[in-house]
């Protein structure tokens, strides 16, 4: 007898386990860990200081790091749940 069951591609999301401790797990919440050095290299050391970029500084650092418009979604996602929870 054979037994089907799913199987997942990949790292997965965690489901709302904020708040995010460290800038790396913020990208693999973002599946985009990638990304990790240059984004440090640009300044910002923490997941909070991400959650605390205006719009305009995302939006540079979406156009330095030359994301796809779906990476840069996910991103932003991110970035938003984790101010969302730090009020």
């Amino acid at each position: 007898m054979f037994t089907i069951r799913a199987v997942a591609h990949g790292p997965q999301p965690r489901k709302h386990s904020l708040p995010l401790d460290t800038l790396q797990e913020l990208l693999e919440e973002a599946r985009l860990p990638r990304y990790c050095e240059t984004i440090r290299a640009k300044g910002y050391a923490s997941a909070i200081d991400l959650a605390e970029a205006s719009s305009e500084e995302l939006d540079e650092l979406v156009q330095v790091l030359q994301l796809r418009p779906p990476e840069a979604r996910r991103l932003r996602r991110s970035v938003e749940n984790l101010a969302r929870h730090q009020q």
